[in-house]
C-alpha cells in the first residue's frame, strides 16, 4: 500500500491530479477492511493541499502511535504543511524540536 501512496504522491506531482485522487479514493476505501497507514493518507492530502484532510490523517497516526512520525521534520512530501500552527503543535506533541 505504500507503493501506491508513492505512486499517488507522484502523479499529483507530476499534475495528474485525478489519477492521484483515484488512489487516494482506494486507499481509503481500504482503511475498512485492512490498515493504511494515516501517514501515508495524509501525505497524498498534503500534495493535493488538502490541508484539513491532511492534519485529521496525521491526527489518526498520532492517536495510533504511527512509528512514520519521526519523519515529521523531515519529510519534504510535508513541506505544504509546515507553515500552519497546527503542523508545530503536533511536532511538539510527538516530542520533535522545533
Amino acid at each position: 500500500l505504500f507503493i501506491r501512496a508513492a505512486l499517488g504522491h507522484a502523479y499529483a506531482l507530476a499534475g495528474n491530479t485525478t489519477a492521484a485522487r483515484e488512489i487516494l479514493a482506494e486507499l481509503l476505501a481500504l482503511t475498512e477492511t485492512q490498515h493504511v497507514s494515516p501517514y501515508d493518507i495524509a501525505i497524498l492530502h498534503s500534495v493535493l493541499n488538502e490541508k484539513n484532510e491532511a492534519f485529521a490523517a496525521l491526527e489518526r497516526a498520532f492517536a495510533s502511535r504511527s512509528e512514520a512520525l519521526v519523519w515529521l521534520k523531515v519529510d519534504p512530501r510535508l513541506d505544504p504543511l509546515r507553515h500552519d500552527r497546527r503542523f508545530i503543535d503536533l511536532l511538539r506533541r510527538v516530542g520533535l524540536p522545533l
